[in-house]
């Protein structure tokens, strides 16, 4: 059968933006016949074969305001239009779901339709965004990301019944111009047991397919409780497997798969029944100590050596080996290839991996204002790799209105004498006086800011409080550096605070990599605010992508927009917290991939952070003879005078030259206290210096004498 020949109206007929009435629709249908319905084409697209025109029209056909399913009904007497196409119609066409719905008398059969359409991962026009909010409380952005609304899908599925959900299931691809409901149909397949994990698995290994990963978080977890915790750790190790492993990309790929790793977390957690996705992640990790538990204890091998998994004070795992109750070094050669050493070596591993992950997820819910409840974090002390991390971080309690939250002055607020803030104990929250105040299991808190600190009054007594105990915390946070707005900015809607700043584009990328922050061809580097729906733009002309011999571009702004509706916000509207974020990740750009060769540890806040540390360091060590002045330590010694500078550790003698002195970081560890368990060698490094030099007359090194002399 060949189709009809174009005539001299064909190309015309895609002009046409609308069509009323059930007449016409039976009229196209019919001269369709059995033909596919055309996808892919716009309202302007020039295509002037048969079937593309009768689709066109098809598309833009609107039922008459009047026309109810009675109406179709008579029209549709005595037609060959089958039930099958009229649910095409109705996924083509969603003008028609209604109407179709009353007559085929398929009760959820419009909730279906939407589901399907709903996730794809294509946008959607204005009147279908507005009947999808009916059924699901996921935006649009989250919807197209690929989070799925699990209750939102049996609940449609169980209406229509199995027999009717295969014909809207088989009827998805003309939702979408493409390949794009085929993710909707993933979701389907997974959340009704239809594939099979491991053979999903096999397949995202393969060919690194997020919608897929999205979805395995979907397959039924079993009815059994122990099933269902099996299932979830199974499912989490993966998930989280599949994150680590993108590690291996280029910036924007391991965003876009990170950001599906999220996704899949997060559609696991609803799955199982979590309120939300921290919620999972801490059961999992604490799932996943209590079964390397039975390896903390000394085990035989054979010849009588012995192995145990040890966990210090700081959370690191170590496989520790004996022989005849002497400790060796490490696990004797021959040893290697033995099962029980490889089970025990492997359990080290993941429990270095566990470290990894609680530590940056802390450190990224302190950025995100992650509510914890108190009995959580609590809980998380009796996990010997997640207590080091939990046990010595600030928290102050989350109030209802927020009055300390400063979103916007950058000054000292009213109300910051109504939070607490401090350590969290069993007897509740300690200050840094010692005070106690009581909180209860269920009440919520945040893991502190500096902000917090800042604005509490009291940010120098914690950061005394760390040296005079000789705390250490596993992320900067007491020293971690703040970023202030200038009152000059609050009105504007750009920062320029570190305009002018040329940068290599490269360097920038992957100095940023770690920090969520991912390439735009457009936009510059992007980093986004979900939760808070803002995006933070670092504009440089550059190209982000490509190595370029072309003088290196120079940094001009950073702005906030609204991420839903893109309008540039003001500084004043942007929370405290995500300001002083992000111009730090700024700084840490312009201090590593400056242009101009500058030190990467000459940045205003690094140099700050570390003149706090220097002056708890003279406390601690009752040092008189130094004094701290802008970016130097300047010390007064016995055999001269000197000047250390802050940024990069380069020391003077006043009158004389610079004084060469190598460091040897690895005989710092141990010796210098900082505040932060992840040593900065260069800190480490200025602190020894400082130390070295303010007592010159112990100098031993005949290098370094013969210099000074």
């Amino acid at each position: 059968m060949t189709l009809e020949q174009p005539t001299a109206f064909s190309e015309h007929i895609h002009k046409i933006r609308v069509i009323y009435g059930i007449d016409y629709m039976i009229q196209i249908l019919t001269a369709l016949g059995k033909e596919t319905l055309k996808r892919g084409f716009s309202y302007y697209s020039s295509s002037s074969d048969r079937g593309s025109v009768l689709s066109h029209l098809l598309k833009v056909c609107m039922p008459k305001p009047e026309e109810t399913a009675k109406d179709l009904k008579k029209a549709l007497k005595g037609m060959d239009i089958t039930k099958k196409r009229l649910v095409e119609l109705a996924m083509y066409a969603q003008q028609w779901i209604p109407m179709i719905e009353d007559y085929l008398g398929i009760s959820g059969f419009a909730s279906t339709c939407y589901y399907f359409m709903a996730h794809t991962s294509e946008g959607f026009d204005d009147q279908v965004t507005s009947t999808i909010a009916k059924y699901t409380p996921l935006s649009p952005e989250e919807l197209r990301d690929g989070a799925f609304d699990i209750h939102w899908f049996f609940e449609a599925y169980e209406n229509v019944g199995e027999k009717d959900f295969k014909l809207i299931y088989d009827a998805a691809k003309y939702s979408s111009s493409g390949a794009a409901h085929t993710r909707a149909r993933k979701y389907a397949n997974a959340a009704l047991g239809n594939v099979e994990k491991e053979d999903l698995k096999a397949e995202i290994d393969a060919k690194r397919n997020k919608d897929l990963l999205m979805s395995i978080g979907l397959l039924p977890l079993g009815n059994l409780k122990a099933d269902r915790e099996n299932e979830l750790l199974d499912r989490y190790q993966f998930i989280q497997k599949f994150k680590k492993e993108s590690r291996q990309f280029g910036a924007q790929r391991r965003a876009s798969e990170g950001r599906a790793a999220e996704l899949a977390l997060r559609n696991l957690s609803v799955n199982a029944g979590f309120t939300d996705v921290t919620r999972l992640v801490l059961r999992m990790e604490g799932k996943l100590t209590e079964q390397s538990s039975a390896y903390f204890d000394w085990q035989p091998v054979e010849d009588g050596i012995e192995l145990m998994v040890s966990v210090d004070e700081n959370g690191r795992s170590s496989l520790k080996c004996r022989k005849n109750d002497k400790l060796l070094k490490s696990v004797p050669s021959k040893y290697k290839k033995n099962e029980t050493v490889l089970r025990y070596q492997e359990v080290t591993k993941k429990l270095k991996e566990q470290y990894s992950r609680t530590k940056q997820m802390m450190e990224q819910a302190m950025e995100d204002r992650t509510e914890f409840q108190v009995w959580e974090l609590r809980e998380l002390k009796s996990n010997p790799v997640a207590r080091p991390i939990v046990e010595f971080l600030v928290v102050r309690t989350v109030l209802e209105n927020v009055l300390a939250e400063g979103k916007g002055t950058g000054s000292k607020k009213e109300g910051a004498d109504r939070f607490k803030i401090g350590f969290l104990t069993e007897e509740g929250i300690v200050d840094d006086t010692g005070n106690v105040s009581p909180i209860k299991p269920d009440d919520k808190v945040w893991i502190a800011h500096p902000f917090d600190l800042y604005i509490s009054g009291h940010w120098h007594e914690y950061q005394k409080l760390l040296f005079d105990k000789q705390i250490k915390q596993p992320f900067k946070q007491v020293f971690r550096e703040l970023y202030l707005k200038l009152d000059e900015e609050m009105e504007k809607c750009e920062s320029r605070l570190f305009s002018g700043n040329q940068i290599e584009p490269q360097k920038t990328v992957g100095a940023l990599k770690g920090r969520r922050w991912v390439a735009d061809y457009e936009d510059g580097l992007q980093k986004i605010y979900y939760k808070e729906n803002i995006i933070a733009c670092i504009y440089a002309m550059a190209d982000w992508f490509t190595p370029s011999d072309v003088e290196a571009p120079t940094l001009e702004w950073v702005v906030f927009s609204h991420r839903k509706t893109g309008k540039q916000l003001k500084l004043k509207e942007i929370p405290d917290v995500i300001y002083s974020e992000v111009m730090r990740d700024v700084d840490l750009a312009v201090s590593v991939a400056h242009a101009g060769g500058v030190d990467p540890e000459t940045s205003h806040s690094t140099i700050e952070m570390r003149r706090d540390i220097a002056r708890c360091n003279l406390e601690l060590f009752g040092l008189k003879n130094v004094r701290l002045k802008g970016n130097h330590a300047m010390i007064d010694g016995k055999l001269g005078q000197y000047s250390i500078h802050l940024g990069s550790g380069v020391v003077h003698q006043v009158g004389n030259s610079m004084l060469f002195v190598a460091p040897v970081h690895s005989q710092h560890r141990g010796r210098i206290f900082l505040p932060f368990i992840d040593d900065d060698p260069k800190t480490a490094e200025i602190m020894s210096k400082l130390l070295l030099f303010a007592e010159d007359t112990k100098i031993k090194d005949p290098n370094i004498l013969s210099q000074i002399k």
